[in-house]
């Protein structure tokens, strides 16, 4: 396959750069991909969804599922067994089921619909020794209510008001409105090297400490979106 071909589907994945794994983060890497759209599930998709949701249902009753359960089992407990076999596609199941098979329009139905397929083509297909069940890990779907106050946390060149943050290379200033004073986390590559109070007049640092309880700027309810049922 040639390399532009290769980083088409790349980019394509379930269409617009949407990937299966979003849906394991929605606040996260869905939104940093797709904005602030709404997790929407019409008539229809519900539909396409219990439908291959009943399949993979089947699929995980079958007795090899427990034959495999019983071998991974073994082989963790050092158990003389035969090598298990996993083979996981990564990037090529973007070319094995591609984003035009989906029937389903919204994207966290493509998502969740992209996975069971996966599931089904696993065994059908791929057929190695990975142990196929009942259980699609969905995500969330959240509100934010204001309680009556502003909910908005705002970055900020400077931070000296409670709700906000500031990120200056390493270093990331954030108020949380639990706190008295600003909190400084300085950080030496991925690795916290340390966290402090300081003053928001003088924006110098104050006292040490070992952690800081950062606590949301407004309250949020979350609820369990769970239709699919397998």
């Amino acid at each position: 396959m040639e390399v532009s071909q290769c980083e088409r589907i790349k980019q394509e994945m379930l269409g617009g750069g949407l990937t299966d794994h979003n849906g394991c983060s929605w606040l996260c890497s869905y939104q940093g991909t797709q904005g602030r759209a709404e997790a929407i599930v019409d008539a229809e998709e519900k539909k396409i969804l219990q439908k291959l949701a009943q399949k993979v249902a089947q699929i995980a009753e079958l007795p090899i599922q427990e034959e495999r359960r019983k071998l991974w089992t073994d082989h963790h407990d050092l158990k003389l067994t035969r090598p298990p076999i996993f083979i996981d596609p990564e990037y090529a199941w973007y070319e094995l089921i591609p984003h035009t098979v989906l029937q389903c329009k919204n994207n966290l139905a493509r998502m969740w619909e992209y996975r069971l397929r996966k599931e089904i083509y696993w065994h059908e297909v791929i057929g190695d020794d990975r142990v196929c069940t009942k259980d699609l890990p969905v995500t969330y779907v959240h509100s934010v209510t204001s309680m009556g106050l502003d909910p908005k946390q705002t970055r900020s060149s400077q931070v000296d008001g409670a709700g906000q943050f500031s990120v200056r290379g390493g270093i990331l200033d954030v108020y949380p409105p639990c706190c008295d004073n600003p909190v400084r986390i300085e950080f030496w590559g991925d690795d916290i090297d340390s966290i402090s109070f300081f003053e928001p007049e003088t924006q110098r640092r104050t006292d040490n400490i070992d952690y800081a309880e950062i606590t949301p700027a407004c309250e949020i309810l979350y609820n369990p979106l769970k239709f699919v049922q397998l």
